[in-house]
Parts: C-alpha cells; sequence; structure tokens
C-alpha cells in the first residue's frame, strides 16, 4: 500500500550542503510528506533568488506534487541524449 502524500524524486539530496556519499548519486525514492519536500524547494528559491530577479512563491500541496512531476520530466534524457533527432 502506497503512502500519502505520493511524492517520488531524485531530488532529496540536491543543493545541500553536505552531498551524498557518492558525488552524482542521485537515487529516485519516496520523498515522504509535503512537510518534507516543502524546505528542500525553498532552499532551491534561495538559491535562486540569490542569483536572479527574487521570486516571491508559495509551495502549496498541490504546487509541491507540480513541481516533482516538471522534476521528473526534465531529468528525462533528451532525444539528442538519446542518439535521436
Amino acid at each position: 500500500m502506497l503512502a500519502e502524500p505520493c511524492l517520488f524524486g531524485d531530488y532529496k539530496t540536491v543543493g545541500l550542503p553536505e552531498p551524498p556519499a557518492e558525488p552524482g548519486l542521485r537515487l529516485y525514492e519516496d520523498l515522504g510528506s509535503y512537510e518534507a519536500v516543502k524546505p528542500l524547494w525553498e532552499h532551491l528559491l534561495g538559491g535562486y533568488n540569490a542569483k536572479q530577479k527574487p521570486m516571491q512563491l508559495i509551495f502549496f500541496e498541490d504546487a509541491l506534487e507540480h513541481l516533482t512531476r516538471i522534476e521528473r520530466t526534465l531529468r528525462l534524457p533528451q532525444a539528442s541524449e538519446r542518439g535521436g533527432k
């Protein structure tokens, strides 16, 4: 039985001060609850805001689900990486 919410991704360690044991290793895993992923996105937004014009975003539950899907889609190999056109 799957837990609610069903949030899976490979970004749990991205942007954290301590890198994973194996650099470049990003495990696709259950990310847990909204409360567990919200600080990750807030940290990433803070990094963006430090370099770019700041965005004021609110990470409500639906937004966190959509961001998780978008991140998974963007991490898929592109056609040029797969040898396609």
